[in-house]
């Protein structure tokens, strides 16, 4: 553990995008692949040659055109499944039996870590990456707060007996400073490499860092006992594999038929264009090796007996366009079929299928986020809990001392729904206080107001009205 992890790596390291690594080198390059399918970065040429995608070579063998990213599926998937995940829109509710000054160091905790504004990220993080972590963190004044750490720049230890707890982490970072430049352009302060690694186990942080290769020399912040007497991160996982350090992003499986749909659509490109390496045909007289005549601007002269004039042709070699039809089929076949074994297209990519089909994918959205959001608010809930014992300076019991709470998955059919609480209220198959709490659901009723206080209020409400139309009758009200 004392050891500096080597946790960079250059693209030539691992050149498939889609294959499981073997090496914690490839798993930092593979996370940074995912970003680059995210933002739409090009595939390196490394990754082209041994996958292989398309590339055209002009007769010099110099490349003149290569595959890019064109399609936007990637960011569909992991924009649909952050969503789903609504990191932004969790809610939290307090055990019974937490005391008041554990209440007041959550609700502190809770607004310090703006969770409202970043966890959209955090979310994004954990549909991309497929793992990211959340660490309970104290600030140089004192006050804790929850940080999140990219999993590019951590490597976890996990018990070698079970394999299920992290007992260790190291978390490294590497950023280089610009050399400092003068107004006469002298530089007056060379650029600087920066490593900053911690360590982090379940009783201290241990910190080191460096400068240009050099120790630095003053004490490094945060370090030392921490007291929680457990580790303070949590490790977020999207979907499980079969090793805990790591796990897959929401659409794996998704990446090799994106790969050939762009390499389709840079063949199309190739295919439409001349890519400024034209070739010209001249057909009928010879051309002499001195004429020049593929610079631009220049005029053919074609001598010769009016036969050979009348059946001489110059014109420039194009590709037959009726292929780019049977490409673009092509195209539509693989990421429609691939679409569909994909709940996020579950409206996007979904158009011609039944109501029973549409039905059956949307109970596997639902389901397979309503498995990935267990495991995320578990682990949010439990590193609030900790950070709570860490803002008192005491030992972290294992006590969970809030429960996250979240919006459904998908947006719920409220007039059927609505229908539906009647109907069972009506017969007595649910008490009203559970009609009320259908309401606070859907937003109907007022959601802060305690359902059993506001069937009370209801049923006052009601009985007052029952009682002023009686007066206004004339009837007497003893008798009603």
């Amino acid at each position: 553990m004392a050891e500096s992890r080597e946790l960079f790596a250059s693209k030539a390291t691992y050149s498939n995008p889609w294959k499981i690594p073997t090496s914690e080198v490839g798993w930092r390059q593979h996370y940074s692949d995912r970003w680059g399918a995210y933002t739409g970065e090009q595939y390196s040429e490394t990754v082209q040659a041994d996958i292989p995608l398309f590339r055209a070579f002009d007769l010099n063998n110099k490349l003149i055109a290569t595959t890019r990213r064109l399609c936007r599926d990637v960011a569909h998937v992991v924009d649909v499944g952050k969503s789903a995940l609504a990191l932004s829109e969790v809610t939290y509710s307090p055990v019974p039996d937490i005391s008041a000054e554990e209440r007041a160091a959550l609700e502190r905790i809770w607004a310090r870590s703006r969770i409202a504004e970043l966890g959209e990220l955090w979310g994004q993080h954990v549909c991309l990456a497929g793992d990211y972590y959340l660490e309970a963190y104290r600030r140089s004044d004192g006050q804790v707060t929850i940080i999140g750490h990219d999993a590019r720049t951590v490597y976890p230890y996990y018990d070698e007996e079970t394999w299920s707890t992290i007992e260790a982490l190291t978390i490294t970072k590497q950023w280089e400073e610009e050399p400092v430049v003068d107004v006469y352009g002298n530089v007056t302060e060379v650029s600087s490499l920066h490593f900053h690694q911690r360590e982090i186990r379940a009783d201290r942080i241990t910190v080191t860092r460096s400068v240009n290769g050099k120790a630095a020399g003053d004490t490094p912040e945060g370090e030392g006992d921490h007291g929680l007497r457990a580790l303070p991160v949590v490790h977020l996982r999207a979907v499980l594999l079969d090793q805990p350090e790591h796990s897959l992003w929401v659409g794996h499986g998704l990446d090799a038929a994106i790969a050939e749909a762009d390499s389709l659509y840079s063949q199309i490109s190739a295919i439409s264009k001349r890519y400024a390496d034209p070739h010209l045909v001249v057909i009928g007289p010879e051309m002499s090796g001195d004429s020049k005549v593929l610079h631009f601007g220049r005029i053919i002269n074609i001598s010769g007996s009016p036969e050979e004039v009348a059946n001489a042709e110059v014109k420039y070699l194009e590709s037959d366009l009726s292929a780019i039809k049977a490409l673009l089929e092509a195209i539509d076949r693989l990421l429609g079929d691939v679409r569909l074994t994909l709940p996020e297209f579950l409206y996007s990519g979904a158009s011609g299928l039944s109501g029973e089909a549409i039905r059956r994918l949307e109970n596997r959205f639902v389901r397979k986020y309503s498995a990935i959001r267990q495991r995320i608010y578990a682990g949010l809930a439990e590193i609030l809990s900790k950070a709570v014992s860490l803002q008192l300076r005491r030992p972290y019991d294992g006590r969970a001392l809030l429960k996250i709470e979240a919006p459904p998955i998908l947006p719920a059919d409220a007039a059927s729904e609505v229908d539906m609480l009647v109907k069972a209220a009506a017969s007595g198959d649910v008490l009203q206080v559970d009609r009320i709490r259908g309401y606070q659901r859907l937003g109907i009723a007022d959601p802060e107001m305690d359902a059993e206080v506001y069937r009370q209020q209801l049923e006052d409400e009601r009985l007052q009205s029952a009682f002023s139309e009686t007066i206004a009758s004339g009837a007497d009200p003893q008798e009603s």
